[in-house]
């Protein structure tokens, strides 16, 4: 009982720290896991939003959480734009007092707003965790609204946690660069590495063969929301091409989405009989990764960039993706950006990495660009270091 006693005396020493998102996503189990190790973790969340990609992990979760009662309306122009509110979030932050917060960013503006008031009114100290701004994108009546709030609520944070040094730039048109540090955005690769290895070469021939891939065909693969932002028209006419030239690929394409509709009728209308559509695959999605030969992103993106480097595949994208991209990818190293993507652009890019089989090369390549710097370790390592900074200041 007294070993008990000093267990639960010790985790309770711990410094309290909440996270506040919209929801658990999937990506971000592997990293709450890691800092509840770290500190007494808590993070608060609302519902999951039916159709759309804001959805939690399934439970259970190896660290604390609290689901919040949520009010979402979709706007009517645009089902991608979500107004998202926990109306009992700062009520919840004020029976479990938290000495730190790490908000969401700019998709959870609501809240943040009422956690803003809750920090200052309390003297707590919380931490911006986003992208900044996605380039390129045009900001819809609401986030414009929501602009001057957002700055400020930037400009007072005791810390700004940027996806990558694109992102870094422009908190910097915002707050203190000494306030700003880049934590790579990254999903939990050891958790997919630990997969990739159950992963048999017979259970790769298997699936190949049940979908009636041939051995010298070239797997194209794009996993992702089937939105227009996405951009895959400009993918599903380069396949059209790439058979007009007579090169043997095969494209597989993984999500869903508002726009899978007009996907599936436009590879229909291009006559496409080496492209299939598989629908949303979550559990059990690497061994789609682990057949394919290049990974596809020509339109919006981020993180699937990098389940494809962990997978050791190259990437073709789009740039501006998110702005991640450009610190991930090098060119003719580990994949190609392209800006501007179009039809010639992509077809000419994947014929080049297809010649003389450039893409084991380059798989190889985008193995190393985990290893040292796009993984969870690192994540986790400059979360404590910006933790421990800020406990001591």
């Amino acid at each position: 009982m007294r070993m008990q006693k000093n267990i639960i005396n010790t985790a309770s020493s711990k410094l309290r720290v909440a996270i506040v998102s919209r929801v658990i996503f999937h990506y971000r189990v592997g990293i709450y896991d890691r800092l509840a190790k770290e500190w007494n973790l808590m993070v608060f969340h609302g519902k999951s939003v039916p159709k759309s990609k804001v959805v939690n992990a399934p439970p259970p979760y190896p660290f604390k959480e609290k689901t919040l009662f949520t009010i979402c309306k979709r706007a009517e122009n645009n089902p991608m734009q979500i107004l998202y509110f926990n109306p009992g979030c700062v009520f919840a932050l004020l029976r479990w007092k938290p000495d730190f917060i790490i908000l969401e960013g700019s998709n959870n503006m609501l809240n943040n707003i009422f956690i803003f008031f809750y920090c200052k009114l309390f003297s707590k100290k919380y931490l911006w965790w986003g992208i900044g701004q996605v380039p390129g994108r045009k900001d819809s009546i609401y986030r414009k609204m929501l602009t001057p709030a957002r700055k400020f609520i930037i400009r007072h944070a005791a810390c700004c946690l940027a996806y990558c040094n694109l992102s870094a730039e422009y908190f910097r048109t915002i707050t203190d660069s000494l306030k700003i540090k880049v934590i790579p955005n990254s999903i939990d690769n050891e958790a997919v590495e630990r997969e990739i290895e159950q992963i048999k070469e017979a259970d790769k021939a298997v699936l190949r063969e049940n979908l009636g891939i041939s051995e010298d065909s070239i797997i194209l693969l794009f996993v992702g929301a089937l939105e227009a932002n996405k951009r895959l028209d400009v993918f599903l006419e380069t396949i059209g091409i790439l058979n007009q030239r007579g090169r043997k690929v095969y494209a597989l394409i993984i999500g869903s989405g508002n726009a899978e509709a007009d996907y599936r009728k436009a590879a229909e209308r291009l006559s496409l009989k080496n492209c299939k559509f598989l629908g949303q695959i979550v559990k059990g999605v690497n061994i789609y990764f682990q057949i394919a030969d290049i990974f596809i992103l020509p339109g919006r993106g981020g993180l699937a960039i990098n389940q494809a480097l962990v997978n050791g595949l190259p990437v073709i994208c789009n740039t501006p993706a998110d702005g991640t991209e450009l610190d991930m990818i090098e060119n003719k190293k580990n994949g190609l950006l392209i800006e501007s993507m179009s039809v010639p652009k992509l077809t000419e890019a994947i014929e080049y990495i297809m010649q003389n089989k450039r893409y084991v090369e380059m798989g190889r390549n985008a193995i190393e660009v985990v290893k040292k710097k796009y993984n969870i370790n690192v994540m986790t390592d400059i979360f404590r270091k910006v933790m421990d900074d800020l406990s001591m200041a």
